[in-house]
C-alpha cells in the first residue's frame, strides 16, 4: 500500500520566499566580501615571501568568491525548483477540484 503525502503549495510558496530572501542575503554578503578584497593588499612587503604570501592571498579570496557564487547559483536553482513545484501542485489542487465538482451533481 502506497502511504499518500499532502503537498501543501502554500507552504512551497513560503520556502520559495526564505530562499529567495537567502539569496538576496548572500548577494549582499558577496558585494561586501568583493569591495573588502581589494586584490592589491600590499601589508605583506616587497620581499618575495611576502609576495608569495599576497599572491596566496589573492588566491583565496577568489576561490571563496568562486565557492560563494556557486552557492548562490544553487539557491537560485532552489528558487526555480520551488517555484515549479508551487505551480504544479496548484495546478493539480485545481485540477482535483474540478474533477470532485463534476462528481457531485451525479451524486
Amino acid at each position: 500500500m502506497t502511504d499518500l503525502v499532502s503537498v501543501d503549495p502554500d507552504r512551497l510558496e513560503q520556502l520559495t520566499l526564505q530562499f529567495q530572501k537567502a539569496g538576496k542575503d548572500l548577494a549582499e554578503y558577496i558585494n561586501r566580501y568583493t569591495q573588502n578584497c581589494s586584490g592589491t593588499d600590499t601589508g605583506y612587503g616587497t620581499l618575495p615571501v611576502g609576495r608569495t604570501a599576497a599572491d596566496q592571498h589573492a588566491q583565496g579570496n577568489q576561490d571563496m568568491l568562486t565557492a560563494l557564487h556557486e552557492l548562490q547559483r544553487r539557491y537560485e536553482d532552489q528558487v526555480d525548483a520551488l517555484t515549479a513545484a508551487t505551480a504544479s501542485y496548484r495546478a493539480g489542487d485545481d485540477a482535483n477540484r474540478e474533477a470532485v465538482s463534476r462528481l457531485r451533481p451525479a451524486l
